[in-house]
């Protein structure tokens, strides 16, 4: 009997496992993670940055979604730069410009795949960026707020830096999120009051302008009431049993709350007291009794209070208890008997144990994260739920040497980093170099804080790095097993996949650039079933096709579009005709939620000079060389002539290009003498053919297309149409002429007629195989004139064409990082290097014997220090961290 049950519970286990790793296989969900060279910025600087996507189960970089999309959003929640990384081997990199002339404030960074949609936003990585204004050096704006019934007064003073007396203003201005207006006052002596009420007190922040000096600042919330919610371990009470409850207490603004008071019965006896321990948590024990409620009244520190029922007691329930100790964990299911229920243990939707009334779990064997304890029934519905965090043991250890402790300006760093007990060390890693005078360095990895906790929990932690800090009371591992208890888990539904409910993603991996529309016709809207789309991006030379389906629709894939470029598309009904309803479909991106409320900035300045020597320091780094833009180079003599940029597509794609001065020199006066030119083409009578495309419909060459102006119109449809031994356009049928009436004049003589040979500014010639985008297999002829009309009306813009221009990839740019040579000052005179971002790069290599090295040099900045910063993740999905300081003289 011991032997069947051991070899039933081995199978149900099995069983369990099996359906997880289906779970997994058909919804394989990616995590991201952002680390930018610092976490603070003056207005004008760039923001690095490097991203990771992961498997969200194992933590294993992956390179599912080829494209990783990055926005950073102000505090009123609008997007100000959104970028578009394309994976090289697993790494996306860019960079994010600021404006010199940016506001002040906290704004959210985001980065997500558009796969990760098939979760929701939520699972989007978040953080904020602190922008400074330059002009911060020299002024704050301070602010305060009184409520006056339902309206919030809000008075603001401009005030000079550093001794704070009021500045007088020229113009003062400021905006709301509820109101697209922009709102302005004359001149004043430094103070404004604000009358806000209505929808403008839903805007998150108010932007405030004096003068050019703008920043954002937080609308305060009407915190009156208070809220404060009970989780009882497991999910319920259970009577006779000592049961831990969880309770986190928060205003109605938000804002973690701290309150006192204790719990009472039906009959007013105090049962426990109740203490909020940490951002507005706390943990009370008793043992309840069956048939009795309970009640807690507290009072929050501003005196408010308030009453709660906590859930009532179920003699019925069976929860789940979890008692933790250095080396072990035992999860037990107490309260009513439960014979077939079954203890599930996992992490991140891998099984860690399976097992009846108590389950024991090593914590070394078990990895570092968020780890959910379930009791399932014989249906696998859930009964009790408990999560816990463990700390496991870390998989190696990275080490950063620098050839030397101490340096002097100017002077070369040279870094070694080895990495060891990793069971796969392989891989990169991204390192930032920051001077301590200017940032701030956090100890605690971001990476373990954003990948291991805040990626797996619902809603936003309140300092979220706090958790991972050193601590040997063991006090934050206490604040931590609270924050399991109030915050849900959210990524694997187990009780559905035990019950064969698998989740399906709801988007596609992005793996290329996608284009879609819709074709109808003209009179009736109807969709055009099998018309071609053709797409030309002339810049980087890509020609596409699609046809459309039943319904009209069509997609083009481009494997590579680079941002900022523009497409042409042209659609053809089965007849070959050019149709001008053509519908594109406009780029969607996932709204992402401010998941922290818009404050002002709020510098933390690393040292003990504090906020004042910080902004002298950056307005001395600012105004010395306009943050790194302006470098002093020695004279250079240019030795080439500098080649001209084609100055639109059709020169950009043409095959032959000629310039009107480049004409005259060599000496071609006509538009038939520019034809002759051009190998291939030849005069069938009026009609310019191309002699290299021909088929059974054109045996004596395909017609080529003009195009004056911006305005496109073709030849005779055929060349069987013309006489044999006519020597003038002798075609009976009808062709479409300049004016948009029809012609038996052929179009080579329309022209000749109609526009000067002097008035031209351009000809280009298209071949056959860049024109199909036209609707022209045999070439086109592109003529601009030098006023773009020569006074006879023409169509600016064709109607026939859709012009695009989608967001594509960013170009990788380099980090700069100036080179000393001995005797040299590399461009910048003595004291004037001032950077704070020393180094950056975003992909360092290991070697492999786990070994990796860099350089940089030092800035001329007296009497600081700097920090090298390294985070990454091996191939086998191991997160490491590592900070290392030096001194400079």
């Amino acid at each position: 009997m011991l032997l069947l049950a051991t070899m039933a519970h081995a199978q149900l286990a099995d069983s369990i496992a099996s359906r997880l790793a289906l779970q997994r296989y058909m919804f394989p969900q990616e995590k991201i993670h952002v680390m930018t060279d610092k976490p603070r910025y003056m207005a004008g600087d760039t923001i690095w940055l490097r991203a990771w996507t992961v498997d969200a189960s194992t933590h294993q970089p992956v390179e599912a979604s080829r494209f990783v999309y990055v926005e950073l959003k102000n505090p009123l929640d609008t997007v100000t730069t959104r970028i578009k990384l394309r994976g090289d081997k697993g790494a996306f990199s860019g960079y994010l410009p600021l404006s010199p002339e940016m506001a002040e404030g906290s704004y959210q960074l985001s980065a997500y795949t558009l796969f990760m949609q098939s979760l929701g936003e939520a699972y989007f990585y978040k953080q904020m960026v602190e922008v400074v204004s330059p002009l911060a050096t020299r002024y704050t704006i301070a602010h305060r707020a009184e409520w006056e019934g339902d309206v919030l007064l809000l008075t603001l003073n401009l005030v000079g830096r550093p001794g704070g007396e009021q500045v007088k203003f020229q113009q003062m201005g400021y905006a709301l999120a509820s109101k697209d207006k922009w709102y302005s006052r004359s001149g004043g002596d430094g103070t404004v009051r604000l009358r806000v009420k209505g929808h403008d007190l839903e805007s998150p922040a108010i932007l405030v302008a004096f003068d050019n000096y703008k920043k954002y600042i937080a609308l305060p919330r009407r915190g009156d009431d208070l809220d404060i919610t009970f989780y009882p371990e497991g999910g319920y009470l259970v009577p006779g049993v000592e049961c831990a409850t969880t309770f986190k207490a928060v205003a109605s603004d938000g804002s973690c709350a701290v309150v006192n008071g204790r719990i009472v019965d039906a009959d007013g006896n105090e049962v426990a007291a109740v203490n909020t321990e940490h951002n507005g948590m706390g943990l009370v024990r008793f043992t309840p009794r069956l048939g009795v409620s309970y009640m807690a009244e507290v009072r929050d520190a501003m005196g408010r209070e308030k009453r709660a029922a906590l859930p009532a007691v179920r003699d019925n329930a069976t929860v789940l208890h979890v008692e933790r100790s250095a080396h072990s964990t035992i999860v037990q299911a107490v309260g009513a008997p439960a014979d077939k229920a079954v203890i599930v243990v996992q992490e991140r939707g891998q099984l860690l144990a399976v097992g009846q009334g108590m389950v024991v779990l090593d914590n070394a064997s078990m990895p570092t994260g968020v780890v959910q304890a379930l009791l399932l029934d014989e249906r696998w519905q859930r009964l009790s739920e408990r999560m816990f965090f463990n700390i496991g043991d870390e998989p190696g250890r990275v080490v950063v040497t620098t050839d030397r402790p101490t340096y002097d300006s100017r002077e070369l760093v040279q870094v070694r980093v080895a990495a060891s007990g990793f069971g796969v060390p392989q891989g990169d890693y991204a390192v930032s170099v920051t001077d301590n005078r200017s940032v701030t360095v956090d100890s605690v990895s971001a990476m373990r804080v954003n990948l291991l906790l805040q990626s797996e929990l619902q809603g936003r932690i309140h300092n979220p790095a706090y958790y991972f800090e050193t601590d040997s009371t063991g006090l934050r591992a206490h604040h931590l097993d609270l924050l399991m208890r109030t915050q849900g888990w959210r990524r694997y539904d187990v009780p559905a996949v035990m019950r064969g409910r698998l989740a399906e993603p709801a988007f596609p991996l992005e793996q290329a650039q996608v284009v879609s529309g819709r074709v109808v016709s003209l009179w009736r809207k109807r969709p055009l079933e099998n018309a071609a789309v053709n797409l030309l991006a002339p810049k980087i030379g890509v020609a596409e096709a699609a046809s459309t389906d039943a319904d009209g629709r069509f997609e083009i894939t481009l494997k590579d579009y680079p941002d900022s470029v523009k497409c042409v598309l042209q659609a053809f009904n089965v007849k070959g005709k050019r149709e001008m309803n053509l519908e594109i479909d406009k780029e969607e991106f996932p709204y992402v939620v401010m998941t922290q409320p818009a404050v002002s900035a709020n510098a933390k300045p690393a040292q003990a000079g504090g906020e004042t020597d910080w902004l002298l320091n950056e307005l001395q780094r600012v105004n010395t060389i306009d943050g790194m833009r302006h470098i002093v180079l020695a004279e250079v003599e240019v030795a080439a002539r500098k080649k001209r940029l084609p100055e639109d597509m059709f020169e950009a794609m043409a095959k032959v290009s000629l310039s009107s001065d480049e004409m005259q020199a060599r000496h071609i006066a006509s538009f038939r003498q520019f034809i002759s030119r051009v190998p291939g083409l030849q005069d069938r009578y009026g009609i310019i053919v191309s002699m290299r495309t021909r088929d059974f419909r054109y045996p004596q060459g395909m017609p080529v297309g003009w195009m004056v102006d911006g305005v496109q119109f073709a030849q005779d449809e055929s060349t069987e149409r013309i006489p044999r031994h006519a020597t003038t356009g002798g075609s009976n049928e009808p062709s479409y002429g300049l004016f948009g009436i029809t012609t038996i004049e052929p179009v080579l003589a329309q022209i000749e007629n109609s526009i000067p040979f002097e008035t031209v500014k351009r000809i280009d010639y298209l071949q056959p195989s860049q024109s199909m985008t036209w609707g022209f297999p045999g070439g086109m002829i592109v003529i601009e004139t030098k006023d773009g009309g020569m006074g006879w009306s023409v169509v600016s813009t064709n109607s026939y064409l859709q012009r695009i221009t989608m967001l594509g990839y960013q170009s990788p740019v380099a980090f700069y990082a100036p080179r000393y040579e001995p005797g040299g000052n590399g461009g910048l005179e003595p004291g004037n290097d001032l950077r704070n971002t020393l180094y950056w790069n975003p992909r360092v290599n290991w070697g492999s014997d786990g070994m990796s090295a860099f350089d940089f040099y030092t800035n001329d900045q007296p009497s600081t220090s700097y920090t090298i910063t390294i985070e990454g993740i091996t191939s086998g999905g191991e997160l490491y961290h590592a900070t290392h300081t030096i001194s400079k003289k």
